[in-house]
């Protein structure tokens, strides 16, 4: 599923080029796909905690494959109108927002406590395979065979994750909560409960700052960095990919390594060196300096995610593991826009500040975070 998710999005992309799209409509299109994966996942977390995660999934992942399934047949036809291919990526995003949920629900059911770190490892270091292969099979294929075949491809890995789903089967009795409250309230209980835990609290401010300070900062920073200093795209290319293999390596430590023995203080640690690493991309002359903080503070980021998942899925109670799964991931995610839009307006004061701003930001969050570990 985490490989066809990935080759959608670069073959939507080229989808829109190949129709002659401008570059306001594809950023449009890629808004509507993101709008109601952020608007929806509240929701989809609510569900998830009312019937069984599985179930959702199963679900999520038939909707999915019929989707892309749809998409195969109108390319098939011939040229796609843009609105078509938008309200496709709509409704793939909207079903993205139970999909994921269902998957943080699902973990802490069938595996227990002890051994839940090292599955978060694996999950994670599957999405950052993803993350590289998905892209790399949605180009060859597109060059080689053409659109259909591509997209065609993407329903196949799709069909295939329905089928593991259909075939996994979860311990009896995991149905989800009995309690038919209502989405509202299921949603407002789980923020009242995320915010009374300290712990719970921290990864959620935590997952909201490495948003606003990294996201952004990265994209449009780093594309300016590259262009400016370090000689243009092939740059960029390289040192996205040192933030990459720092993060697989540090998804390849989490795996490896043993339980921290208080989560919250790492939580902390790593989000001070991610923000001491944004800060110094700002000062970096060379490529090769810029890579070399790339690669640590990848490994930083890459290290914190499996431990603050991790540490919401052992401090959350089951009947409430997919709203507050969403909550992660709505932090998260909902900010992306907001960060590249206030580094676009920072960065025309220049390069070095829009680093700088970020850094201190998130040393900042750490500060406090630390400072909450003690006083709990």
């Amino acid at each position: 599923m985490l490989l066809g998710g990935q080759a959608w999005f670069v073959t939507l992309t080229w989808l829109l080029i190949d129709r002659g799209a401008p570059g306001p409509t594809i950023g449009l299109v890629l808004m509507v796909a993101a709008i109601p994966r952020a608007a929806l996942m509240l929701v989809g977390g609510a569900i998830t905690d009312r019937h069984p995660p599985l179930a959702v999934l199963r679900i999520s992942a038939g909707v999915m494959t019929v989707l892309i399934g749809l998409a195969t047949f109108l390319v098939m036809q011939g040229a796609v109108p843009t609105w078509q291919l938008a309200a496709l990526a709509a409704l793939i995003g909207a079903t993205d927002a139970f999909f994921f949920p269902a998957v943080g629900a699902l973990i802490p059911q069938i595996v227990p406590p002890e051994q839940r770190h090292q599955a978060n490892a694996l999950i994670q270091l599957c999405d950052q395979v993803t993350q590289i292969a998905g892209p790399v099979l949605a180009g060859v294929v597109l060059a080689r065979s053409g659109q259909v075949t591509a997209v065609a491809v993407i329903g196949g890995c799709f069909a295939l994750g329905l089928i593991a789903l259909l075939v996994m089967r979860s311990r009896p009795g995991l149905n989800g909560a009995e309690d038919a409250q209502s989405v509202r309230r299921a949603i407002a209980e789980a923020l009242q409960f995320s915010w009374a835990s300290p712990d719970v609290r921290s990864c959620l401010v935590v997952a909201a700052a490495l948003s606003l300070g990294t996201v952004g900062p990265v994209s449009v920073g780093g594309a300016l960095l590259a262009d400016q200093r370090f000689g243009g795209a092939q740059a960029l290319g390289i040192l996205l990919g040192a933030f990459g293999a720092g993060a697989f390596l540090g998804v390849v430590v989490a795996g490896v390594a043993r339980v921290p023995a208080s989560a919250t203080t790492v939580l902390a640690g790593t989000t001070a060196c991610i923000g001491m690493g944004i800060g110094l991309l700002g000062v970096s002359s060379s490529l090769l300096m810029a890579c070399a903080i790339a690669v640590p503070t990848g490994v930083a980021a890459g290290y914190l995610g499996v431990v603050a998942t991790t540490m919401l899925q052992n401090r959350t109670p089951l009947e409430m593991q997919g709203r507050v799964s969403s909550l992660l991931m709505f932090a998260f995610f909902a900010l992306d826009p907001i960060s590249q839009g206030l580094s676009g307006l920072v960065v025309d004061i220049g390069i070095g500040p829009l680093f700088a701003t970020a850094g201190v930001m998130l040393v900042a969050v750490a500060a406090a975070v630390a400072r909450t570990t003690k006083g709990s």
